[in-house]
């Protein structure tokens, strides 16, 4: 049986976590930096938020799509490779920390929301000009 540990570190293995928080942090410097966030702090403590949630979920969804090549190149320190999470699994957080993400944006008007919506939608799809 796995323990609590065990699954918590695959999850942030998965999630990049310790990536996801520094991209956080540069959201809320970002703000001291440019003298904004003394009067706006709300509102870049609820970016900050969302951009966590966006880090993690494009990292789970990375290694979902990326398994083949992960296992290819031998990836250990990638938890599908490991069997430490399943594809579903990294699929299912990817899908929840989107939609969390999505849901707190919402706090920040509808026009960031859509933006995040229709950002994260076409990215499988987009069309990069080499």
């Amino acid at each position: 049986m796995v323990s609590f540990t065990e699954k918590l570190q695959a999850f942030l293995s998965l999630t990049r976590f310790e990536n996801s928080f520094f991209g956080m942090f540069s959201v809320i410097l970002s703000g001291i930096l440019s003298m904004e966030f003394f009067g706006n702090g709300t509102e870049y403590v609820t970016a900050a938020v969302v951009s966590i949630f966006l880090f993690m979920g494009s990292f789970s969804i990375n290694d979902y799509f990326d398994h083949l090549v992960d296992i290819a190149n031998n990836r250990k320190d990638r938890p599908i490779v490991t069997g430490a999470i399943s594809r579903n699994t990294a699929l299912q957080v990817a899908v929840g920390c989107m939609l969390l993400a999505f849901l707190i944006s919402l706090k920040l008007g509808e026009f960031v929301s859509l933006f995040i919506g229709f950002n994260k939608c076409s990215d499988r799809y987009s069309i990069v000009a080499t």
